[in-house]
């Protein structure tokens, strides 16, 4: 019996299979091309708000590394966004939930913020 949107793996052949994944990396390399050219622009309202769409659809995961260095750029920001009411709060929740993170990691993937140790930067130890 079929569940309404349930699907199981076993109703597709192996190619189809092979199809979807080959599509699936295909999608991946297209959104890490978009954050690494994201990266290089100035543009810190865009950085934020690339990570907060990247942690709301729930495939931050993918793309750690690069979320890091988008939240070390927005943490070394000596501007500190705006006097603007949403880049102030996008910015305070995004490294309020990255240090929450920090606080609750274990030491096999610790990170930890060596603003404590004066360089003023964050650092995430694999």
């Amino acid at each position: 019996m079929l569940v309404a949107g349930y699907f199981p793996l076993s109703i597709y052949y192996p190619l189809q299979l092979f199809s979807m994944k080959k599509k699936a990396q295909i999608k991946k390399e297209e959104v890490r091309q978009i954050i690494l050219e994201t990266l290089a622009s100035s543009n810190l309202v865009e950085k934020m708000e690339l990570v907060d769409t990247l942690q709301r659809i729930g495939v931050d995961y993918h793309y750690k590394k690069e979320i890091n260095d988008l939240l070390c750029y927005v943490y070394n920001d000596k501007d500190g966004g705006s006097s603007n009411l949403y880049i102030t709060s996008l910015r305070f929740y995004l490294l309020r939930s990255l240090f929450r993170y920090i606080r609750s990691s274990t030491t096999s993937s610790i990170c930890f913020l060596s603003s404590i140790f004066g360089d003023g930067k964050v650092c995430w130890l694999k």
